[in-house]
């Protein structure tokens, strides 16, 4: 099943974060939650401001070491050619995504604080829109060219 040891080492990553991570991340905020309520409201307020930077940004990193460990396993076993098919329907879903997400943001932003939607709400979703839109011209023109 595994072929090389960056394979294992993959295998178990993954293992980890799809297992593991994601009940000690709730345990952790769970305890806060329960002994700490000021300590996750100003984390609540952290993550209103940079969570949208922190998603773009690490699924952007996500996207392209994927590419890499996966084209260098295929390397490694002789596949170097690949035809890539995009639809039309993911063009539409890129967008929906974007303008979507943005309208979310301002949407949570706007129930979660008592006087609404501020300032930096704003620019927190044209920082989001802006970084989205300019990963898809990137994507679009590797993938058109």
């Amino acid at each position: 099943m595994y072929q090389t040891t960056s394979d294992k080492v993959m295998a178990f990553i993954w293992a980890f974060v799809t297992k593991y991570l994601v009940w000690l991340i709730s345990i952790a905020i769970f305890i806060i939650w329960l002994f700490f309520p000021d300590l996750l409201e100003q984390f609540g307020q952290f993550l209103l401001f940079w969570l949208p930077e922190i998603i773009l940004i690490s699924a952007f990193i996500f996207a392209l070491l994927q590419n890499n460990f996966r084209f260098k396993r295929e390397r490694e076993q002789g596949i170097q050619q690949y035809d890539i098919m995009v639809t039309g329907f993911e063009f539409y879903l890129a967008d929906s995504v974007i303008y979507l997400g943005t309208i979310f943001m301002l949407a949570l932003s706007y129930v979660l604080r008592d006087k609404g939607i501020e300032v930096i709400d704003l620019l927190n979703a044209l920082i989001f829109f802006l970084l989205a839109n300019w990963l898809k011209q990137i994507f679009y023109k590797k993938i058109l060219r």
